[in-house]
């Protein structure tokens, strides 16, 4: 009985919790081709806020298409870091967005843009979603190129450390305690490195990402 009750209320929770997920982006090239600004809308496609929402986004430009989840693989993740956290609703979104710059010309080359979000649920469970995603096409100065998907997935954390109402942030990462390396790692593969004392990246809430184009 007791195995039928756990699993009764796993698939609740399941049906009713947040589901914060990668929604489109876009990357906007500057005039001048010096630098692009990265755009990732996400979207709480569950039943039930997902609350103390961090992230973190990166991006890199290569001479051509690479094989999914490499770029992130081989470049690293970085932990979200505190603050600022925000709340997302059902059915709301936020959008994530960051300057970069293009460090030579963008002509013929391919921009890779990926990154993390962490959030709890309704049930304090810390949850992550991972999304690496890239340009398709032609890339031109002033230009506003679509973002299309290369690699996205969604899990939660397992064990109790991460599952303290108490803490305020999904597994924070701290430099030299072994088990706080492993929610990337443990869920992707990939390792992660401590949040980045001055992220430039900056989140706005509301319906998602300008859909302007230019």
């Amino acid at each position: 009985m007791s195995h039928q009750v756990d699993t009764s209320i796993k698939a609740n929770r399941a049906e009713f919790r947040a589901y914060l997920l990668y929604d489109g982006g876009k990357v906007v090239i500057s005039p001048d081709g010096k630098s692009y600004t990265a755009y990732v809308s996400l979207k709480n496609f569950g039943q039930t806020p997902a609350y103390n929402t961090t992230h973190w986004i990166n991006s890199i430009k290569m001479n051509q298409p690479q094989e999914p989840f490499s770029v992130a693989w081989n470049e690293g993740m970085r932990d979200t870091g505190r603050w600022p956290t925000v709340d997302v609703g059902s059915n709301q979104s936020i959008c994530v967005s960051e300057a970069f710059p293009a460090n030579g010309s963008l002509d013929g080359k391919v921009l890779y843009v990926w990154g993390v979000v962490k959030y709890r649920d309704r049930y304090t469970k810390c949850q992550l979603e991972m999304f690496e995603v890239r340009t398709n096409g032609t890339i031109k100065n002033g230009q506003t190129v679509e973002l299309v998907g290369s690699f996205n997935e969604a899990t939660d954390y397992g064990g109790d450390r991460w599952d303290q109402p108490d803490r305020d942030k999904c597994a924070e990462y701290t430099p030299g305690v072994g088990d706080y390396r492993m929610p990337l790692s443990k869920a992707f593969g990939t390792e992660e490195l401590p949040a980045d004392p001055a992220p430039k990246s900056i989140v706005s809430q509301g319906t998602g990402c300008p859909t302007e184009n230019k």
